[in-house]
């Protein structure tokens, strides 16, 4: 029934179907599903949450923002946490309309706007976003340095009065209250504005193979080559005929998403696998934009080289993923492209790869807590850098 319109309870099969099974019951109507059912429903799920919340010691909190294909922008923020019978889960705490500019500022209002109405705003331990410039500007705030002047200047200098007299109790205990309200400042504001932002390591890895390819002509030309190819057969209805046959589709690339960019060309081999000439059947492509002998090897050692920053991707995106997996594959990563030789560019596009992979990550050698004890210390021996 999931997914099904609210009118499904009105129709007669429908009826019908539910007095058979269950004899006297009448389904409700759409305007009893829209105004009583769904409410009640969603006012008990937000009750459970709310009650969830209060009682985890620790919550991650991950922000983005999607634009739908008509231009409408969507601010959406996940929260994760482990309960106290050490079980993991990942909620919803808001998925929004967001109007206006994209600014530092909007972004940093609506998820105080979030925290406050979850009343989870001392409980956040790590905010996760992309490296856009204005969720990095959002999150770079003033941690303990900002409170720590503010305490000086409004509580330094009070132990005597303008006669030199010692101040009395009842002026010792106004300054013990301001001292303590400030301290609470300090406390919820370090939780929420303090150093706790974390760039998203997808993204991160993103941006590191971008990065490569950008430097590498050669990857790129083939990369763009591919990308027309399947152009080319998508948009004839002649060429689709002529690919299914093979019973592969071509698979179309994804800007955001580099891993699409290898589905694309993985898709393509297949093709190459099944008839070596299935680009001379198509129409509307020159001889110069065909992939050649050598245009397949260079993809085939390109699929080789992506593949383990694939496996990588998918293994952080699952729900049990965590950061305790980057280290051990920084070194496992390392390890694999040194041993790309062939051809002479992808073997280049490797060391660079490689280079990048380890300077996009280097900031969580420092993070020792975020170890993962299934590996233990079996990677470090493997990795020069973690073990100096």
């Amino acid at each position: 029934m999931d997914y099904e319109p609210l009118t499904k309870g009105e129709r007669e099969g429908m009826r019908h179907f539910a007095n058979i099974a269950q004899p006297g019951y009448i389904p409700p109507c759409y305007s009893t599903v829209r105004d009583t059912l769904m409410p009640h429903a969603l006012l008990e799920l937000e009750n459970k949450l709310h009650d969830l919340l209060q009682h985890c010691n620790g919550l991650s909190v991950a922000i983005d923002i999607w634009t739908s294909r008509l231009g409408h922008s969507f601010l959406g923020i996940v929260g994760g946490f482990i309960d106290e019978n050490f079980k993991g889960h990942t909620v919803l705490l808001s998925c929004e309309h967001i109007q206006g500019h994209h600014t530092a500022k909007h972004i940093y209002e609506k998820y105080e706007e979030v925290l406050r109405c979850w009343n989870v705003q001392r409980g956040v331990i790590r905010v996760v976003t992309d490296s856009a410039s204005n969720m990095v500007k959002a999150f770079s705030l003033p941690g303990f340095n900002e409170f720590g002047d503010l305490l000086d200047h409004d509580v330094g200098d009070e132990e005597t009065d303008v006669e030199g007299n010692a101040p009395d109790d009842a002026l010792l205990q106004l300054n013990a209250d301001q001292l303590a309200n400030q301290l609470n400042v300090m406390v919820e504001h370090y939780v929420t504005e303090s150093n706790l932002h974390l760039r998203c390591p997808i993204h991160l890895l993103q941006l590191a193979i971008k990065d490569a390819i950008a430097k590498h002509s050669a990857v790129n030309s083939i990369i763009n080559k591919v990308g027309k190819v399947v152009k080319t057969v998508r948009k004839s209805t002649l060429n689709t005929e002529e690919i299914n046959k093979l019973g592969v589709r071509p698979t179309t690339a994804c800007a955001t998403r580099w891993n699409s960019q290898l589905r694309m060309i993985e898709s393509v081999l297949k093709m190459f696998e099944k008839d070596a000439l299935w680009q001379n059947r198509l129409t509307l492509i020159t001889d110069d934009g065909k992939i050649t002998c050598n245009d397949v090897l260079m993809l085939q050692g390109l699929v080789r080289v992506l593949t383990p920053f694939a496996e990588l991707t998918d293994c952080l995106q699952k729900e049990l993923g965590n950061l305790g997996m980057i280290l051990p594959a920084v070194a496992e990563i390392h390890r694999m492209m040194a041993d790309v030789s062939s051809p002479l560019e992808i073997a280049a596009f490797a060391e660079t790869l490689a280079e990048n992979f380890s300077n996009r990550y280097k900031r969580f050698y420092d993070d020792t807590h975020m170890l993962n004890p299934r590996f233990k210390n079996e990677w470090i021996a493997r990795d020069e850098k973690a073990s100096n």
